[in-house]
């Protein structure tokens, strides 16, 4: 299977190189298969979950390496009040959060509430699901996009003969239940909408490369072998497109 979240997560182990960071909370630490990731790199590990299973899963995980199971609760990113039952809230060095912002329908808020558990200065890395990689999909996804922002406010007749002609040329029933556009976001414009959050100096990080669009007729094996080498090159444009997902990094407001 390919290891999405591996390619992510070197751009927060690069950052805890680079800031000697000593503690991390993860959001949204589901079972828990990123504890090793960031016991070997020293840090202080705190995790919350909105899952009560996830969250024993967690503190399992966190009880068999030796750790303290008590700095995994359950606490929800969307609401503020839930967060202050997790320990290091407001002085964690970093804040990854994988899987969790796709799910929050207040974009502005959740990503508030997560800045704020780091320190002033300190880090978040938080996953968004990439809408631009429906252009490249040529699937539903890419009917949706087209349906949905695209083409919004086109003349009826004309928005109609366009999307005939994209729905005649993707694969309408790829994926069969695919999931609400809302829970993607775009890279071009997530920066300027989360401007006035405590979360400064943004970066967008692309990440899980597809070498080519998931349907093509090409082996799962090759196709992730192709992607991975995608991953390590430096990022420039083609990622916004060819990535199904970005980091959304940045520091809390001093």
């Amino acid at each position: 299977m390919y290891p999405a979240n591996s390619f992510a997560f070197r751009h927060v182990l690069d950052q805890v190189a680079v800031t000697k960071a000593n503690s991390i909370i993860e959001a949204g630490i589901g079972s828990g298969q990123a504890i090793p990731v960031w016991q070997s790199a020293n840090l202080e590990i705190t995790g919350f979950d909105n899952n009560p299973e996830r969250v024993t899963d967690s503190r399992a995980v966190m009880a068999h390496a030796g750790l303290d199971q008590a700095m995994v609760v359950c606490a929800d990113a969307a609401i503020a009040e839930t967060l202050t039952a997790v320990p290091n809230n407001g002085t964690a060095d970093i804040l990854v959060g994988m899987g969790v912002l796709p799910h929050c329908p207040d974009l502005q808020g959740a990503v508030d509430n997560l800045t704020r558990m780091v320190r002033p200065g300190g880090w978040v890395f938080l996953e968004l699901r990439n809408v631009l990689f429906s252009l490249f999909t040529f699937n539903r996804y890419t009917y949706d996009l087209f349906d949905q922002v695209m083409l919004e406010g086109v003349q009826p007749e004309v928005r109609a003969a366009g999307l005939d002609f994209i729905a005649s040329r993707v694969l309408m029933d790829v994926p069969s239940n695919p999931a609400p556009l809302e829970q993607f976001h775009n890279p071009l414009t997530v920066a300027s909408e989360l401007s006035d959050t405590a979360l400064t100096n943004i970066r967008l990080l692309p990440f899980h490369y597809h070498a080519a669009p998931p349907a093509a007729d090409v082996s799962p094996q090759r196709l992730d072998d192709a992607s991975a080498v995608l991953e390590s090159r430096d990022d420039d444009w083609r990622g916004l497109l060819m990535c199904s997902a970005f980091l959304l990094a940045g520091q809390r407001r001093s």
